[in-house]
């Protein structure tokens, strides 16, 4: 008979880790593809695509040199981007109320069409998963992945 011990708390880190990367990975190429697709019918390049999702996703409207840092971009390649983007009517400029020297970047309600697509994307391959797993898997795992949110959020709130 053999003793199993117990899983050490690196041990289920690391089965966590390797888990959650294999899911990811493995949601992540159908949605690589698919946004690809839904770029190229608008006529985006990658680096566009970049440039409005950063800021389609930001809180609010962002000046062309923290788009360039986020996405790690020369200011010259991120202007060229948005030049771009602002000629698509995908993302628009506007001057800032501070200083009027920066122009700050938003999303239209075009761009911000595409940014909700790709998050679209994103929810149809989390369906296609979920329905290809057996009832009690799927079961398991939304409880996994609540119970798991749930702590996540717990040690968010102030005490």
């Amino acid at each position: 008979m053999t003793d199993l011990a117990p899983a050490s708390p690196s041990d289920t880190t690391h089965a966590v880790v390797d888990a959650l990367e294999r899911l990811l990975v493995s949601v992540r190429s159908h949605v690589d593809v698919s946004a690809l697709e839904r770029h190229a019918k608008e006529g985006l390049t990658f680096s566009q695509a970049r440039v409005l999702m950063t800021v389609g996703e930001a809180d609010e409207p962002l000046p062309i040199n923290v788009i360039a840092e986020r996405l790690e971009l020369s200011v010259a390649a991120a202007g060229r981007n948005v030049d771009q983007l602002v000629k698509d009517r995908m993302l628009k400029r506007v001057e800032c109320p501070h200083d009027r020297r920066v122009r700050l970047v938003s999303v239209t309600a075009a761009g911000r069409r595409h940014v909700d697509g790709k998050r679209g994307i994103w929810r149809d391959a989390f369906q296609g998963m979920a329905a290809s797993l057996p009832q009690p898997v799927a079961a398991r795992l939304a409880e996994a992945l609540n119970d798991a949110l749930a702590h996540q959020q717990q040690g968010k709130e102030p005490a």
